[in-house]
């Protein structure tokens, strides 16, 4: 059975490493990145979590957001993994989010950032995963139209926040 590997690596957006695996030594990579709507949201972020699911339904992104904003906290039903909310500098940070393994096929990526234990961010994405260059994006956006993003900070950068620095 074919199995892909997904581990973290660092980088501001938040991009991690995606490794698909055969049943004997032959891996194919890829990129797992976090795409936020803009520097500050990213520093109101204080954490991360990630949902993967079956994508074999166009709809599957669909319905795993309208659920998430329907019950605020709740991960969805029926997932292949979860890595459950982690602070997102160590959600990001190079072997920060351990690997884990899921198999080949289409699957759904829902990513939700939280901002003082709430639903802050969220978005979705469906990929393939198979044989070939895996390359997973989510752009993240507003978790609803209340969702607020202070504009006055101190940091100009994650790595700053990431580094100590209290940018509010």
């Amino acid at each position: 059975m074919k199995r892909a590997h997904l581990g973290a690596v660092a980088a501001f957006v938040g991009t991690t490493t995606l490794l698909a695996c055969g049943g004997t030594a032959d891996k194919k990579s890829g990129t797992f990145t976090v795409s936020f709507p803009s520097t500050n949201a990213a520093l109101a972020s204080d954490t991360l979590e990630l949902h993967v699911l079956d994508g074999s339904d166009p709809n599957s992104c669909l319905n795993a957001v309208r659920a998430r904003q329907a019950a605020p906290g709740s991960p969805p039903a029926s997932t292949i993994f979860d890595i459950p909310a982690t602070d997102t500098c160590k959600f990001l940070a190079k072997g920060g989010v351990p690997s884990f393994d899921m198999g080949y096929g289409a699957r759904a990526f829902l990513v939700v950032a939280q901002k003082s234990g709430s639903d802050f961010l969220i978005g979705c994405t469906i990929t393939g995963i198979g044989d070939v260059q895996n390359d997973v994006n989510v752009d993240l956006t507003a978790f609803s139209e209340t969702t607020d993003v202070e504009q006055s900070t101190k940091c100009s950068s994650l790595s700053q926040k990431c580094g100590g620095t209290a940018c509010f």
